[in-house]
């Protein structure tokens, strides 16, 4: 399966681009749009995310992960 956005993880002082699924609990990531390489906005116009969840299928069958406050 082809990832829909890409996806940066916080490591060492620096954004690395990983895999959706290499996501783990209190992990800083970002998500940016494959096509325009933009940021993707989210609520309250965050732009960086930390995951309260592993990765895990929706209900439609997309890969998704909680999201916790930063």
């Amino acid at each position: 399966m082809t990832d829909l956005m890409i996806i940066e993880l916080f490591e060492n002082g620096k954004w690395v681009e990983k895999s959706f699924g290499e996501i783990k609990i209190d992990d800083k990531f970002r998500m940016l749009y494959p096509d325009t390489k933009d940021l993707f906005i989210g609520d309250n116009n965050k732009t960086e995310f930390i995951a309260s969840s592993e990765p895990y299928e929706n209900e439609d069958g997309i890969l998704t992960v909680d999201i916790g406050v930063l």
